[in-house]
């Protein structure tokens, strides 16, 4: 991950990052529903994304009552068709996700102007991220 996507500062064992080949016999969707079960990732206001390079996963994802705090994202690098990435345009729920989107993802934790929930660190305010309330959310948030 740190030399394809020339992050230097992302470290296999980042409690933000969980990234591996599955093998064969391991499902992902068995796979996503135990890193849901990870104390780290029952806190409240966890986010979770699922990004994967194949949109028939994704959608099987989607329909799986016990998968559906995931924030579910198709990689437009991978093994798909331009059919499968026009899909996932329209499909709700999932975004298409290009490299520099999941480099934002894995930094900021935000993608495109999609917020997390998170105010940003004093390092992220450094770097010039500014923070701005969810489009759901009242203004009036202190």
């Amino acid at each position: 991950m740190q030399e394809h996507f020339g992050m230097a500062d992302l470290t296999p064992d980042s409690p933000r990052l969980f990234a591996s080949l599955l093998p064969p016999e391991e499902k992902k969707m068995e796979a996503l529903a135990t890193i849901s079960s990870r104390p780290l990732c029952q806190e409240p206001g966890v986010r979770l994304h699922f990004v994967d390079d194949r949109l028939d996963i994704l959608l099987a994802v989607q329909q799986a009552a016990n998968l559906q705090h995931w924030n579910l994202h198709l990689a437009d690098w991978g093994y798909n068709t331009a059919a499968e990435r026009k899909a996932a345009k329209s499909a709700p729920g999932i975004k298409l996700l290009t490299r520099s989107s999941f480099i934002e993802l894995l930094k900021w934790g935000v993608v495109m102007g999609v917020d997390d929930g998170c105010e940003p660190t004093p390092e992220e305010v450094a770097a010039g991220v500014a923070y701005k309330l969810p489009r759901q959310q009242s203004s009036s948030r202190v």
